[in-house]
């Protein structure tokens, strides 16, 4: 296996608490990590979001896999 490989492979997210999501990256267009095992105390309470080309990200929103994106 080479480098490039391993960080294209998934996140074993059920041990770690990583949740794969299906928003896409916006630097790498790669579907992007919920990290479920820690919430920032900031008002209003924050989630991390990352992906393994090394993007992270900050949002008061708190991704559900049976949430798409869409409203209505």
């Amino acid at each position: 296996m080479k480098w490039e490989e391993l960080l294209n492979e998934d996140v074993d997210y059920v041990m770690t608490g990583q949740r794969l999501t299906n928003i896409d990256c916006p630097d790498c267009g790669r579907k992007i990590y919920l990290d479920t095992s820690i919430i920032l105390t900031s008002y209003p309470a924050k989630y991390k979001y990352w992906c393994a080309c090394g993007w992270k990200g900050y949002a008061p929103t708190r991704w559900d896999e049976e949430w798409d994106g869409e409203e209505g």
